[in-house]
């Protein structure tokens, strides 16, 4: 065999690397990309093509710079011929930056790169809701409805600019039905509602 030329290959590029004589198989470019925790990247197109190996022949193949976040079996293609898809599911409840690379080599062992960086976030929390405000024996009440696991804060105010915690509830589970144990020591008094991860 000639010896293999290389290319240095960055993420949101694709490169190449051939035997000497030989074309290289050609990958289209992937973008980088950002998605929330539990949930995947959906079928991401690409194509690929040689001018010496049928489509049909050419093998896929794929790395990942942090397997921890995303193993190599949760990196799936689809497609045929020319046009191909990737789908790239992160680990349960975890959040990171890994780089993905795909592979594709023709049958005289030429190869073409995409790489590309996927970034997975911690979801944000759905807003608190809010509901069944009264009024009982003179201390306001109302219940806060949201997500599971998150950390609730009521914040109290007389001005609407100056806040101050009320009432924590850690790793709540909704709904919470909060009683303002210090109504009767204001004449007026406003309230929201934080969550946090």
């Amino acid at each position: 065999y000639a010896p293999l030329i290389g290319a240095v290959r960055d993420a949101g590029q694709a490169m190449y690397s051939q035997r000497l004589g030989t074309a290289p198989p050609t990958i289209t470019a992937i973008t980088n990309r950002t998605i929330n925790a539990n949930t995947s990247t959906g079928p991401i197109d690409f194509t690929i093509g040689d001018d010496s190996t049928a489509v049909g022949s050419l093998v896929l193949t794929k790395e990942c710079s942090a397997t921890n976040l995303i193993p190599l079996n949760n990196i799936v293609f689809g497609g045929s011929g020319a046009n191909r898809t990737v789908t790239v599911t992160p680990q349960p409840n975890q959040t990171g930056i890994a780089t993905i690379t795909l592979i594709v080599t023709d049958a005289q062992g030429a190869r073409g790169f995409s790489s590309f960086e996927l970034t997975v976030v911690a979801n944000a929390p759905n807003p608190p809701v809010l509901s069944n405000y009264s009024m009982s024996n003179q201390l306001f009440q109302v219940t806060i409805s949201g997500d599971a696991g998150r950390d609730y804060y009521v914040q109290a105010s007389t001005n609407l600019a100056d806040w101050q915690n009320v009432f924590t509830n850690l790793n709540a589970t909704p709904p919470l039905l909060w009683t303002d144990s210090d109504t009767t020591n204001f004449t007026r008094r406003f309230y929201r509602v934080l969550v946090e991860p």
